[in-house]
């Protein structure tokens, strides 16, 4: 999400990833073979901490074992994950063994467990506007792909350098949000409900995946069978959460096993799993911060879980083909989760690189409601957005809080080469200039739309508002700086 200001007192402690020249650990290729996802930027250790406020958030959230449980919202952006990994291990010897009757009832489990939060509040709306949107996100659930598709195989060799050497930002000095109030929170979890909306949009895209936050990242590659993907936060306790996503898909051949390690009855096979294929040194630091997030993770995923089902949508924590493809990637080194800020100098310019030189376009694009952090755009989160390669027919996704309306967002498709036509002009000066045309809002439907206009058809007397809004807002010491 945003960039913090670099004038804050308050800082964003991770001795989970020190190391301070740039992002850099050296590039090890001794290191990025038993951890290839973290052959660059800075090294996570054991008994790491963050200081900050662990979110409880508007999201509904939940305290158990030894820690708090976060609020979920979307992201900033942030890459750092694996390479390819055996699953050779002594977890296979007494493996989740699960029935099949047990397994359904994990899944039955975590859709009940969700169906409080649902009628309490945190629900999911499945109605689609009439006047939906030209990308196909109005257009029904139906016909939807559930078979295994091509499993792509490790990267070359030469690829998987590339990717993994890019460099990472620096963590922040404080973390952003909203509004005051809202800084210094960690988004362990989203609270975005009806992600469902963007589905039919991204559904079977391929191509590269750069996204922030958490659980939605492993949603969309599993709907848009991602080829790469990079997992992104400017939080890098929120980045390591993704090393507790990596072990544990290691060792779950299934959605089913998957869900159970994160239930309380799996959680001494979840350490296991962890202490398997996580490296030596990060081990105590990643099974803490399990511990503290397992219970609001697991609520999390049990929302997922029911709200897909409500609205016929398969999912990877449902879809035994599209869990297959989200663990293939994370077998095979193709995800890498990373410290990035989207207004940074260094990650998206490095992912951009790396991205060129490996042959990856990047097919979805998922910014979370992190543009609403900033009232002005900053100028290097511009140029982040327009060096990126994007496929033909890239999209980029995000969402606008109206958690006051309906405990929820708006939910925005948009082109990205119409994104970036958008960002070419001074006077779209935030995301509110750039959504002028959003619809009002539904309190009790799927507040989905698309921008396909351009900027030269926006009415004069709006670019001559925006102009004046930014005018004042440089006045009064707001820059475009990132800070």
């Amino acid at each position: 999400m945003k960039r913090a200001s670099g004038t804050s007192s308050r800082s964003v402690s991770a001795t989970s990833r020190s190391g301070g020249n740039g992002g850099s650990r050296g590039n090890s290729l001794d290191w990025a073979a038993a951890w290839p996802a973290r052959a660059a930027g800075t090294s996570t250790g054991p008994g790491s901490t963050a200081t900050g406020t662990i979110a409880t958030g508007p999201a509904c959230s939940t305290a158990e074992d030894t820690g708090t449980a976060a609020a979920s919202d979307g992201g900033g952006l942030a890459v750092r994950q694996a390479a390819p990994a055996t699953a050779t291990t002594h977890l296979n010897q007494h493996r989740i063994s699960t029935s099949l009757t047990r397994r359904e009832a994990i899944v039955k489990s975590f859709a009940f467990a969700c169906t409080t939060a649902l009628v309490g509040g945190c629900r999911s709306h499945t109605k689609m506007r009439d006047d939906g949107p030209h990308l196909g996100t109005a257009l029904a659930h139906d016909d939807l792909r559930t078979d295994a598709g091509p499993t792509l195989g490790p990267l070359p060799d030469d690829a998987q350098r590339v990717l993994f050497a890019s460099r990472e930002d620096d963590a922040p000095f404080v973390l952003g949000g909203v509004a005051p109030s809202m800084e210094g929170r960690h988004y362990f979890t989203s609270n975005e409900r009806s992600l469902h909306a963007f589905e039919p949009t991204i559904r079977g895209k391929g191509g590269g995946y750069i996204g922030v936050g958490t659980d939605q990242a492993y949603l969309f590659i599993g709907w848009a069978r991602s080829e790469f993907a990079w997992l992104c936060d400017y939080d890098p306790v929120v980045v390591d959460l993704h090393d507790v996503y990596r072990a544990l898909l290691l060792a779950a051949e299934t959605h089913e096993e998957f869900l159970e390690l994160w239930t309380r009855d799996g959680r001494l096979l979840a350490h296991e799993a962890i202490d398997q294929h996580a490296p030596e040194r990060d081990r105590s630091h990643l099974r803490g911060l399990y511990r503290r997030q397992r219970a609001a993770v697991a609520r999390r995923l049990a929302e997922v879980v029911a709200t897909m089902h409500a609205a016929s949508v398969p999912c990877w924590l449902s879809d035994a083909s599209q869990y297959a493809h989200v663990r293939d990637l994370v077998q095979h080194g193709r995800t890498r989760a990373m410290l990035v800020d989207l207004a940074g100098r260094r990650g998206l310019k490095g992912i951009a690189h790396a991205a060129r030189e490996a042959g990856i376009t990047i097919g979805v694009l998922y910014l979370s409601n992190a543009e609403e952090y900033w009232r002005l755009y900053p100028d290097a989160f511009r140029r982040n957005m327009d060096r990126l390669p994007y496929a033909d027919d890239a999209v980029v996704l995000r969402t606008l809080l109206i958690w006051k309306v309906n405990r929820d967002y708006r939910y925005h498709v948009q082109r990205a080469a119409n994104f970036q036509a958008w960002l070419a002009e001074a006077w779209v000066g935030n995301i509110y200039h750039l959504t002028y045309e959003r619809p009002d809002v539904d309190p009790v439907g799927l507040n989905l739309f698309e921008t396909t206009s351009l900027p030269a058809e926006a009415p004069s007397a709006l670019r001559a508002a925006a102009r004046k809004k930014i005018e004042e807002l440089l006045a009064a010491g707001i820059t475009t700086d990132g800070t």
